[in-house]
């Protein structure tokens, strides 16, 4: 089982390395990373109504958006990482007027 999570991830390293530098890895990403790198809009629609972070970075630091190629990606990712940081705010403040 093992080496089939290698070889997937080997998979994915060739299929998209010719679009990024040869430097970054692929460690630490999240299925909201690799949708944006395939241009994969109905997947990610998915993920991000399923909870998906916009904001979670790899291990070599890049967000989903630091990989969308067309505008209208990575304005959607924007509005979710925008209701995700509304919904963070409106969190804590609830917390703050219910503490015990």
């Amino acid at each position: 089982m093992c080496l089939f999570f290698v070889a997937v991830q080997i998979e994915r390293e060739d299929e998209f390395s010719d679009r990024l530098s040869s430097r970054i890895n692929f460690k630490g990403c999240t299925a909201l990373h690799y949708a944006v790198l395939s241009d994969d809009i109905d997947t990610m629609k998915l993920l991000l109504k399923a909870g998906a972070n916009p904001s979670a970075e790899s291990d070599s630091g890049h967000v989903p958006k630091q990989y969308a190629k067309d505008p209208d990606i990575a304005k959607m990712i924007d509005e979710y990482a925008k209701q995700v940081g509304h919904l963070s705010q409106s969190l804590i403040s609830e917390r703050k007027i219910f503490r015990h």
